[in-house]
């Protein structure tokens, strides 16, 4: 036999009957075939236990196996009599037993059977469990004629009462505004408002997601000290809620003070508006050596890069995930939401930026910061510049 490749069973037993015969010894038989003399006599031992299994059933489980049989035989011949009885049947092929394989070898399975269980009893008339538990789904019937038309008209009163509502939502009031009358499926629903181009307004997800070809700078920020004002700055954009719809703030804040150097406020979150916004803080507040932000593709947009390397500051980016790098900025929007914005009523653009002028104001100038030994932001800023 080839060394590396497995022995097959009747290999197997052919070496096990001539150990077990004695006429030559295990060395020999080894010898012989080209085997280790240690699988010969692991084979032999093997055998000589399974031997004695061959013959340790009782006569209550052949009786058992006996009953399992018949009631086996039986069901089998009540399948054929019930196939037989059909006038198209063809037994011989088959194809009727397969015909009737859902409906009548399910029928023969007794539930009430102490004996022989349920499980069992499928095991023996070879259908699965899934098919014998299978209920079958009721399925909602495709709105047509007056309940299309119905439902279409709710969907359009939804989206204009709760713009925010989506297929979900949707489907609910219909069925609470139709008193169950129109009972349409979600994916129905989501069918109507792809017809109709209805679209829930929502802030979208991956606002994050930098561009394919993006270069990814690296975190300039680990491990290192933050001395002096203007030394880093971070920026960051978030969504804040007026009305129906949502507005993006974009702000750069000193990482050393907490100042907020600059802040922008605008309908969309493109490249234009955040670079107006670092062109006011650079403005205002000189040139920092970094400015660090998320991975977001307004980041790696061409006139923001542009916009940091034309003013020789250094650009960095969080790790993946890592909100944590741009701690900073991310806390100070928790701060404005939590302090100002969902405290105060506001309905017009104008509004809200005079809201959030005030709080930038007062932060500032007036909030004041227990990592900072309790001074404000501003104090720390212009006392650190007069000390550089």
């Amino acid at each position: 036999m080839p060394k590396g490749k497995p022995y097959s069973a009747e290999f197997k037993a052919r070496v096990v009957l001539e150990a077990l015969q004695g006429a030559k010894t295990v060395n020999e038989l080894a010898a012989e075939h080209g085997l280790n003399p240690n699988l010969v006599r692991n084979w032999k031992a093997k055998a000589e236990s399974g031997l004695s299994r061959v013959f340790s059933a009782t006569e209550d489980e052949r009786a058992r196996e006996r009953e399992l049989a018949e009631h086996r035989g039986r069901s089998m011949t009540s399948i054929a009599r019930s196939a037989s009885s059909q006038p198209s049947a063809t037994i011989f092929n088959g194809a009727c037993l397969s015909a009737t394989a859902s409906t009548s070898r399910t029928s023969l399975v007794d539930p009430a059977n102490a004996e022989v269980t349920v499980a069992r009893q499928l095991e023996l008339l070879h259908i699965p469990r899934s098919s014998y538990y299978y209920k079958p789904r009721k399925r909602r019937r495709s709105l047509e004629g007056d309940d299309r038309e119905l439902a279409m008209r709710v969907v359009d009163e939804v989206h204009l009462e709760m713009p925010y509502a989506g297929c979900r939502k949707i489907r609910e009031e219909l069925r609470r505004r139709t008193e169950g009358a129109v009972d349409a499926s979600r994916r129905c629903v989501a069918g109507l408002m792809e017809e109709m181009d209805v679209r829930p307004v929502y802030p979208k997800p991956n606002l994050s997601k930098p561009a394919k070809k993006a270069l990814r700078h690296p975190y300039l920020l680990k491990n290192k000290a933050i001395l002096f004002p203007n030394q880093v700055w971070s920026i960051d954009i978030t969504y804040v809620p007026i009305g129906r719809t949502h507005m993006y703030l974009t702000c750069v804040i000193d990482w050393y003070s907490r100042l907020v150097v600059a802040w922008r406020l605008a309908d969309g979150m493109g490249a234009a508006g955040v670079c107006a916004c670092v062109e006011e803080a650079l403005a205002a507040h000189g040139t920092p050596a970094i400015l660090n932000s998320d991975q977001g593709s307004v980041f790696n947009s061409a006139a923001y890069e542009g916009l940091l390397a034309g003013n020789s500051v250094r650009q960095s980016m969080d790790g993946k995930a890592r909100w944590v790098d741009n701690v900073i900025v991310e806390r100070w929007f928790r701060s404005l939401k939590t302090e100002c914005v969902r405290i105060s009523e506001y309905e017009t653009p104008a509004e809200l930026r005079r809201l959030i002028s005030a709080y930038v104001e007062q932060y500032n100038n007036a909030h004041p910061h227990q990592s900072l030994g309790y001074d404000t932001p501003a104090e720390w800023y212009y006392s650190g510049l007069m000390a550089a």
